[in-house]
């Protein structure tokens, strides 16, 4: 039954990649503006009219279509050994397996020679410790430090009225969060929050944070904390990318994960790029001809005459 399933797979594809005019198999097909049919370009670049519908068309209007074998070429796999999130296509994940620090061969042969603060668990320990340190003023943020540097299990240590201040606490909201479901985690009536916030609805998640009345020791779960962690962690990129005038989320989180996610360190490095980039003035050199390098000049036609800049 696999097995025939596994011929109708490629059958399937085989027809996919053959023109149904010429009947050749080919690496990809044209997919007509008209009626979505796929012709091979050399059978369309002979006609006007569709094979199909017989509308007259455009071969620049045609568009490439992907066939199934690059799709299935370009699907992501995420990296076998634990503890790491790094996800690519099937060829590059066999390169990255070989050479990933979260190996069991990593960890049982080369972590001797490490120092303590190079191993991965210190690493994963210290760029929590970076995410969190930057929002100390949220008392559930502060619980998780507590937790974090003193070793301590989250699923059962409570929260400590310390965190709190002048008889309230700072509670950083999350994105599961709801009024009714904080109101049962501190113990505390929704409208005692709704009071103190000055709240005239349940919308909590207008707030960034509330102020919750101490009035009970909740604990928050390992899975809170990754909830929470993942929040700040995006409000950490934002508040790089205000620093640092970046434009793309993804060029600020470059720097700060290369930094393991310490905000000032990673500033240093971009800072250093970007005085780097200001004062050095690279000349572009060709290794073309200088013949073909003038036809890599763009042109603009005005009239009938071309001029080139």
């Amino acid at each position: 039954c696999f097995l025939q399933s596994f011929l109708n797979f490629f059958v399937i594809m085989e027809d996919l990649s053959t023109c149904p005019v010429c009947k050749f198999s080919r690496e990809s097909l044209l997919e007509m503006p008209c009626c979505n049919s796929l012709f091979c370009g050399e059978c369309l670049s002979s006609v006007a009219h569709c094979f199909k519908c017989k509308k007259v068309f455009d071969i620049k209007n045609c568009t490439p279509y992907s066939n199934l074998s690059v799709m299935v070429d370009n699907v992501i796999i995420e990296c076998r050994h634990s503890g790491c999130d790094y996800k690519s296509t099937e060829f590059l994940i066999q390169q990255h397996e070989s050479n990933c620090k979260f190996s069991t061969i990593y960890k049982s042969d080369l972590i001797s020679i490490l120092e303590p603060t190079q191993t991965p668990e210190y690493q994963v320990l210290q760029r929590r410790k970076n995410i969190f340190s930057n929002f100390m003023m949220y008392s559930n943020v502060r619980h998780v430090m507590d937790c974090i540097e003193n070793d301590l299990s989250l699923d059962d240590t409570p929260l400590s009225t310390d965190v709190g201040s002048d008889g309230y606490y700072t509670h950083i909201i999350l994105e599961g969060d709801t009024l009714s479901g904080l109101s049962i985690k501190y113990k505390v009536s929704a409208s005692q929050i709704k009071e103190v916030n000055h709240l005239f609805h349940d919308r909590i998640h207008e707030r960034t944070a509330l102020k919750i009345p101490i009035n009970h020791t909740p604990t928050f779960s390992e899975r809170e904390t990754m909830g929470l962690e993942e929040l700040l962690k995006t409000r950490l990129v934002s508040r790089f990318r205000r620093k640092t005038s970046i434009k793309t989320t993804q060029e600020a989180l470059y720097y700060l994960e290369e930094a393991n996610m310490d905000i000032e360190k990673a500033f240093d490095a971009w800072a250093e790029d970007y005085s780097w980039e200001k004062n050095t003035k690279l000349e572009f050199k060709s290794c073309l001809p200088h013949e073909e390098l003038e036809l890599f000049k763009p042109q603009h036609k005005r009239g009938c005459c071309s001029l080139v800049f």
